[in-house]
């Protein structure tokens, strides 16, 4: 704004709706996750194997990683990085 304008500021309002509550709560990516997981070793023929639980994806969020497929590519990589005769 130039200093002789006689304009007034513009106060801009942002709403943000969180329809499905996801940005509240992130039960519903972390159940994703959980539910991806365990197909995978369905597949795998490793049902024994449980999938990342609450501990797991706090500790995840520490370390900021916060996407859930990143989550999931990191248990997956450990997975077989410590079983090596896995095959995904």
């Amino acid at each position: 704004m130039h200093p002789d304008s006689t304009e007034i500021p513009v106060k801009k309002v942002l709403v943000l709706l969180d329809v499905d509550g996801v940005l509240i709560h992130a039960r519903g990516y972390r159940a994703g996750i959980r539910a991806a997981f365990e197909h995978m070793m369905q597949r795998m023929g490793q049902m024994h194997i449980a999938a990342p639980d609450e501990s797991d994806m706090l500790a995840f969020e520490a370390q900021s990683i916060i996407f859930e497929w990143d989550s999931l590519a990191l248990c997956m990589a450990e997975l077989l990085n410590q079983n090596p005769g896995l095959h995904a």
